[in-house]
């Protein structure tokens, strides 16, 4: 992501609270998406007011080796370890499994999280991607409080995620390659014996429906386009 858009979804994400819509404080959820530079798939921004204190919150944002129990859709979750930026932020390295429907395997990312933290106004974790089944996974937590008695948080969820998906050309996509030719986690297809050729057939099969329900996007004629 570029220091400008990051500059973008940080300073909304900073003015939510004296901007969030008024549907928030009765229980609303409120789902935006805009579209992401080279990606297919856009950026989403999730709002909700959560009836317990920013601190309270914050230990289960923060607290990535717990997600698996915390967070919906996570299979697993590990802290892989802790270390400060230079400005002195604590920053988590997480190791992350999301669990995806059948047939897809599920997805593992390791980010690096910067957690920053005004005890009582704002916390926040702004998490990038380091390796994993993703092309791109970078995100933010911003944790604020809503109302004046302090015992309410108004939670903003930021996340741009892309996983190894060739739309272009399935046959190459990391999904395809883990059951054929390396033959990680096939499945039975016909028989009784896990059959990687089928497998992969199928994965092939599914990501190319996904990528037919994409529209194609017109590249405007007044821009350039880079050749590197």
């Amino acid at each position: 992501m570029s220091a400008a858009v990051v500059v973008v979804v940080i300073a909304g994400a900073l003015s939510m609270g004296a901007k969030a819509p008024a549907s928030l404080a009765h229980g609303d959820v409120v789902v935006t998406s805009r579209p992401f530079p080279g990606s297919p798939i856009p950026e989403a921004t999730v709002q909700a007011v959560i009836d317990a204190p920013p601190a309270v919150v914050w230990s289960l944002a923060s607290d990535c080796a717990n997600y698996r129990r915390t967070m919906p859709s996570i299979a697993a979750s590990v802290e892989v370890k802790r270390e400060h930026a230079d400005d002195g932020a604590e920053v988590r390295v997480c190791k992350v499994t999301a669990s995806l429907p059948f047939p897809l395997p599920n997805l593992v990312s390791i980010t690096r999280g910067v957690h920053r933290v005004v005890a009582g106004k704002s916390y926040s974790r702004t998490w990038t991607l380091v390796d994993g089944d993703y092309v791109r996974n970078e995100g933010r937590w911003l944790i604020v409080p809503f109302g004046a008695d302090g015992n309410r948080s108004l939670v903003t969820y930021t996340i741009e995620a892309q996983p190894k998906i060739n739309l272009d050309d399935p046959t190459a996509s990391r999904f395809v390659e883990r059951l054929a030719p390396e033959s990680h986690h096939c499945w039975v297809t016909t028989g009784t014996s896990p059959d990687c050729a089928g497998s992969a057939a199928r994965m092939r099969s599914t990501i190319t429906s996904f990528a037919n329900t994409i529209p194609a996007t017109t590249v405007p004629s007044s821009w350039v386009i880079s050749k590197a």
